[in-house]
């Protein structure tokens, strides 16, 4: 399979840690990883060429009018179109929800920081980007925006 990541910050460079880290347990042994550097970078991709993306964290907020949000915004909204598997993790999430249309909001609660268990349903499983992911897993958690 072959992976986009979409690095939408510029500390610590996903290469130092090859990215498996970052999709794990979604990982294969033959998986192949490239990264852009969204901040620095905002090239034209031939999406057709990737089986599988990824939108990582960032500092930033998915609703700030800059122009590496709006160039990763039409990235996910081809990708979605093309029905392709797309993983938008925190900055990411927001990210692809502001591409459908949701609104983005600073949480009443604050900073939320920690562990939490994704317990996925019945149509998560059953797709592509969950194939053989347990039921049930943890993962990091920590934000002060969420989508509304």
């Amino acid at each position: 399979m072959r992976v986009l990541v979409f690095q939408a910050d510029d500390r610590d460079p996903l290469e130092q840690f090859r990215c498996q880290w970052l999709v794990h347990p979604f990982l294969r042994k033959e998986d192949r990883f490239e990264v852009v550097h969204c901040l620095r970078e905002t090239p034209k991709i031939n999406l057709d060429e990737y089986d599988f993306f990824v939108i990582t964290g960032s500092r930033f907020q998915a609703g700030e009018d800059l122009p590496w949000i709006h160039y990763l915004l039409d990235q996910v909204k081809a990708i979605l179109e093309m029905k392709k598997p797309l993983l938008g993790i925190c900055f990411g999430h927001q990210l692809l929800a502001r591409a459908i249309g949701a609104e983005i909001v600073k949480n009443q609660k604050g900073i939320e920081a920690g562990m939490v268990t994704v317990d996925l349903t019945p149509e998560g499983k059953a797709g592509r980007l969950f194939a053989g992911v347990p039921k049930k897993f943890r993962v990091f958690s920590y934000h002060h925006y969420e989508v509304k």
